[in-house]
């Protein structure tokens, strides 16, 4: 096998919201985008460091007592989720930290309040996109997108004099059970 250096990735992603989510199937209908930017969806803003999406597939060995190393392995659990540090504070990338709160926007402000006593309540469940430009082929992208997925971190917003704010946020994936199976949770592709 030759070597392929110019398929190492360099350089940064867009991350999008609430993007619609194609046609389930196997393989499913791909996101399309143009330039890196899907036809629906919101813009998270400027982040900071690795935007970092894992996907893991937890399995367990099955064991006989005939042998001291397992026989066979099952699938016991899939997890994908995408982590990143926001920097703008724009009321989509503020909704993505701050789940379940009270938010509203008048022009003058954007507004959260939050604290939802005992009474039951709906969490934040949307879609998730990251397009990154790829280094030898800008007119190539990666692209992600987890069909539905929930603000999994908890919100810390530090002030400092010498430095921007930040927050780290981080998104957990669900399967949407409406999807075909095999294709519930994430889709994710190299433009070639």
């Amino acid at each position: 096998m030759a070597f392929a250096p110019n398929t190492i990735h360099v350089g940064p992603a867009r991350i999008f919201v609430a993007v619609t989510n194609p046609t389930s199937g196997a393989p499913p209908t791909f996101v399309g985008h143009t330039a890196g930017v899907p036809a629906t969806g919101t813009e998270i803003g400027l982040t900071n460091g690795d935007t970092v999406f894992e996907y893991q597939a937890t399995k367990g060995e099955i064991q006989a007592e005939q042998y001291y190393a397992g026989v066979d392995v099952f699938l016991q659990q899939e997890s994908a989720k995408l982590s990143f540090t926001a920097q703008e504070n724009n009321i989509k990338a503020l909704q993505a930290a701050l789940d379940n709160i009270g938010q509203f926007s008048d022009g003058t402000k954007d507004a959260f309040y939050g604290g939802s006593a005992s009474g039951a309540f709906a969490a934040l469940k949307t879609s998730v996109m990251i397009t990154a430009r790829q280094r030898v082929n800008p007119a190539k992208y990666i692209v992600i997108l987890m069909y539905v997925a929930y603000p999994s971190k908890s919100l810390q917003y530090a002030f400092a004099r010498t430095k921007p704010a930040m927050w780290p946020v981080e998104f957990t994936a669900l399967a949407d059970t409406s999807r075909t199976a095999g294709d519930a949770m994430f889709q994710l592709y190299i433009e070639k």
